[in-house]
């Protein structure tokens, strides 16, 4: 084990750190990304870890460049690891805007982040930080979404499609039975079906827990022309 003991120590990129480290890393975001994929979020397992070795990979770029070449990669280590800080907003802010107006993904983003983080730590060489990082996410993740659906939270964001025969339509009947119901209206638009004469209304709503779903979509069946009610979160 003498050799395993030389290779976490060693400051030095070389074969053997370069693929310790890259292995740690796909262990650290596999984990996290099959915790994300098994609660059916949209980035999942493969996302998750390609983000992770991403990161240890920049990171170790950007140690060897002035460790190897130092006089022609005069370069400051930390300034490519605040470059991917930054990129990775792209890949957290897809994860948000492709909600249909409702603020979702949050977390996804977040875990992205936090995840980048972790394989830029693994890169540096800092595995204490990564595995504490990755178990503390994890904790986060798993027991602190049970604390907040018990304890904490009284809203839950969801989707609501409406499927009205017919090209005219009216939202107030409607409107008004979400408001019955203590439904928060977030976001609406509209789409047509010209050729089979229908109207799809789509709403971002908000929730209280407890809501009765079943005399709900009862109401909703009732207002004349509507075909469809579907609530999905």
């Amino acid at each position: 084990m003498d050799w395993i003991n030389q290779i976490i120590a060693s400051n030095q990129i070389t074969l053997e750190t370069t693929a310790f480290r890259i292995f740690l890393s796909v262990i650290i975001g596999g984990l996290i990304g099959f915790e994300r994929q098994r609660s059916k979020h949209s980035a999942g397992f493969r996302t998750f870890t390609l983000i992770s070795v991403g990161s240890t990979v920049m990171m170790l770029v950007s140690i060897y460049l002035p460790q190897e070449f130092w006089g022609v990669y005069n370069s400051d280590p930390t300034r490519l690891a605040g470059q991917v800080v930054s990129g990775i907003g792209f890949l957290g802010a897809g994860a948000i805007i492709q909600s249909k107006g409702a603020i979702r993904g949050m977390t996804t983003a977040a875990s992205i982040w936090i995840v980048s983080a972790l394989g830029l730590a693994v890169g540096a060489g800092m595995y204490s930080v990564a595995l504490m990082g990755m178990i503390a996410t994890l904790f986060v993740l798993i027991n602190l979404a049970k604390f907040e659906r018990r304890v904490m939270v009284e809203w839950t964001a969801k989707s609501l499609t409406i499927v009205v025969d017919g090209l005219d339509f009216r939202r107030d009947p409607i409107e008004t039975i979400l408001k019955k119901y203590g439904l928060s209206i977030h976001d609406f638009f509209v789409d047509q079906e010209i050729s089979q004469n229908k109207t799809h209304l789509h709403f971002s709503i908000y929730v209280k827990l407890g809501t009765d779903y079943e005399q709900l979509f009862a109401e909703l069946r009732r207002i004349p022309s509507v075909s469809i009610v579907k609530l999905w979160s």
